[in-house]
């Protein structure tokens, strides 16, 4: 639409583009980034700078010496030609440019790696805390540099004026106004907040934006440190989102990227004085790769890994935008300049993500080892590791429920590691951490330590030795699944239990579904370094029985088609029969004649499966086996609906051989492939007993 194409044309640029409407426009889209530049300034965890460890450091420090060093290099070699084709203060501009270049900005960082959806992944997590060094070099050098330029050109106390106005500006805002929008939008009983209450909130950050760009500083900086201060926790966080989100994020931000575009005019690049231009840009992303690559390989970085950091780091975007409009716009750099700053940035930025896409894999790190099943032999003193993943306190009951029906011995204990999970809302960091358990009055209880006492109450009421410890993961649903996996191998659980994403009401009927939880199920069992299985709640498993406290029979089911992911759910089947108030019922579905096609491998397994289960159905009373002939999926649906009275809980294999005759039919209608065909079919269905799905 700019000068480069369209605008052009003079009806186009009267019409689309008049003159009169240019400030309007500027105004809106400075509007919109002003607004963002807060959100993503209240959104930092300033928990995040902890994490920052000395790798962290050196590869950001790496990373912002080497492109300086290229660009100062590559700025002495062609000085004769620059001075040539430019005057002083474009000069001047050119070595702002050469700065500005070596600098990796945070917040452009945070926002391209959650796009990607490996913001929280190992490599994600090393680029946000690099790219927090590099920025705060960033800005140290912008604070100093100039004063320092002052106090040459002027007099040595020329600065102090400057820097007395903003020591001023910025404790006013911390030690005055921080305290203030903290008391307008934050109470103890976490109550949305007011209409009047949000306005003067807004109205300060006006007030704040306008002073800051008054003494010299940049409106969107002050605005950002300002956010920045203050506590990144609802209902400040989760109100400014929500009210400003899309407006400022999905409107008014790119109308501030498209005032970007409609400055820039190739037909202002010129061949001979661009290639010293063009040279400088260049070198300062190849010094920002070098930097930090070689960085990188010195901690013994894959090589891959390395490659990925290094192409992360020269990601550039909506802050670089913002720098070469105010440059332009004040005469530091001219049209040219500016045409080929943001040429080649987008050229850059379109290159990095399909390279990244293809080298980094973040899933590869757990998918590469051995995959641990619960179906594996382990020590008669071995414990059973278990990953349990909860969202909400409904998903607490059933969990427990079916933990302590795991039955923990003496000679095989239980160690129970609880991950909470939550979409990253209101944070521009991942967080995946040990939570730390909490004494707290129950009147002042957060839903995290409310699922934090539960589990607290069951490790020292169960019936056998448990061990639970409490970790929290806080990262875009897209890309929770690598936390969970990442969990799952670092403390080599034999099982994650997932819990299904829809929710059913008391009359039976579907009360609500998230697609988010779904996506994230279907990601975790397609790549998790163990064993899978999904809880799916909708009998009393979860409300009415409790193992602390029940006398009666708990009665568990487990329909035997065959196959690695049956052996599985029956080797869990078994472990709880050994629970004092569980039966176990499991039948042997076979077709007519026992005709069953397929690998003659897994054949032999089922049936020493099965000649091991009439063992121990001999052996104990509680295990009951039985066979079955079916001729098709009818068939499996209606022996499956004659067990409807009998049975709480059934425990099915996720995946069965297709060509099966007694699944025939059942995969025609498959909306849910993370069940697999039979645990669709309960799942879907008016049985209001729960159903566990395992993968191997």
């Amino acid at each position: 639409m700019g000068p480069s194409l369209l605008a052009k044309n003079e009806a186009f640029r009267s019409r689309l583009l008049p003159p009169d409407s240019k400030f309007n426009f500027e105004m809106v889209g400075n509007f919109g980034f002003m607004i963002y530049a807060f959100i993503l300034g209240l959104q930092f965890d300033a928990n995040s700078l902890k994490t920052i460890g000395k790798k962290s450091v050196i590869i950001g420090l790496s990373g912002t010496l080497f492109p300086l060093v290229f660009g100062s290099f590559t700025f002495a070699v062609l000085q004769n030609d620059i001075i040539l084709y430019f005057h002083e203060e474009v000069l001047y501009g050119l070595h702002l440019m050469v700065a500005i270049n070596a600098m990796t900005s945070f917040i452009v960082i945070s926002s391209y790696l959650t796009d990607l959806n490996i913001l929280n992944s190992e490599i994600g997590r090393f680029a946000t805390s690099t790219s927090i060094v590099s920025d705060a070099c960033g800005w140290f050098m912008a604070a100093i540099v100039p004063n320092i330029q002052s106090a040459f050109q002027f007099s040595g106390t020329a600065p102090l004026v400057s820097v007395l106005v903003m020591f001023t500006y910025y404790s006013a805002m911390i030690g005055v106004f921080r305290p203030l929008v903290v008391r307008l939008a934050i109470n103890d009983d976490e109550e949305p907040m007011r209409r009047g209450h949000f306005i003067g909130v807004v109205t300060i950050i006006l007030g704040l934006a306008f002073v800051a760009d008054y003494i010299g500083q940049h409106w969107a900086f002050g605005i950002f440190i300002f956010g920045v201060c203050l506590p990144a926790r609802p209902p400040l966080s989760s109100v400014f989102a929500q009210k400003f989100g899309t407006l400022a994020v999905g409107i008014l931000l790119p109308l501030f990227c498209s005032n970007g575009g409609l400055r820039m005019d190739l037909a202002t690049v010129r061949q001979r004085s661009s290639v010293p231009v063009e040279a400088l840009i260049v070198m300062g992303y190849l010094g920002k790769f070098t930097g930090t690559i070689l960085a990188s390989l010195y901690f013994k970085f894959p090589f891959r890994d390395a490659s990925s950091l290094a192409l992360i780091m020269c990601f550039k975007g909506i802050i670089e935008i913002a720098a070469y409009a105010l440059w332009r716009d004040i005469g530091l750099i001219n049209d040219q300049v500016y045409a080929l700053l943001v040429m080649t940035m987008v050229i850059a930025t379109g290159l990095i993500s399909p390279i990244l896409s293809y080298i980094y894999d973040p899933s590869k790190r757990y998918m590469e080892h051995k995959r641990r099943s619960i179906n594996m032999r382990h020590k008669p003193t071995a414990d059973l590791r278990l990953l349990v993943c909860v969202h909400s306190e409904e998903n607490v009951p059933t969990m427990i429920n079916l933990l302590e029906a795991t039955h923990p011995t003496r000679s095989s204990p239980v160690t129970v590691f609880v991950l909470q999970l939550s979409e990253l809302n209101g944070l521009t960091s991942a967080i995946l951490a040990p939570l730390n358990q909490c004494n707290k009055p129950r009147s002042k209880l957060t839903r995290s330590e409310q699922i934090v006492n539960a589990f607290k109450y069951f490790e020292r009421h169960s019936q056998g030795p448990v061990v639970v410890q409490h970790f929290t993961a806080i990262a875009p649903y897209a890309s929770i699944h690598n936390d969970i996996c990442n969990l799952a191998l670092d403390k080599k659980s034999s099982m994650i239990i997932i819990p299904y994403h829809k929710k059913w009401g008391i009359d039976g009927s579907v009360e609500a579904s998230f697609s988010n939880i779904e996506a994230v199920n279907q990601n975790v069992i397609e790549k998790a370094p163990c064993s899978v299985g999904v809880l799916i709640d909708r009998g009393p498993v979860g409300h009415g029985w409790s193992v602390f406290t029940e006398q009666s029979l708990y009665r568990v089911a487990m329909p035997f088609l065959g196959g690695a992911d049956d052996r599985a759910a029956l080797e869990y089947a078994k472990r709880m029969a050994g629970h004092p108030n569980i039966s176990l019922t499991v039948v042997w579905l076979m077709s007519l004649g026992n005709a069953r096609e397929g690998d003659e491998r897994e054949k032999f397994l089922d049936s020493e499966t099965m000649y091991d289960l009439r063992a121990s159905a001999s052996l104990k009373e509680k295990i009951v086996y039985k066979e079955e002939t079916v001729n098709d999926g009818i068939g499996t649906t209606q022996t499956i609906r004659s067990m409807e009275e009998e049975f709480d809980l059934f425990i099915v294999g996720r995946m069965h051989d297709p060509k099966s005759p007694m699944t025939l039919g059942l995969a025609e209608w498959s909306e849910s492939p993370e069940l697999g065909v039979m645990g669709e079919m309960l799942a879907n269905s008016d049985f209001d007993f729960s159903v566990l799905v395992i993968q191997n």
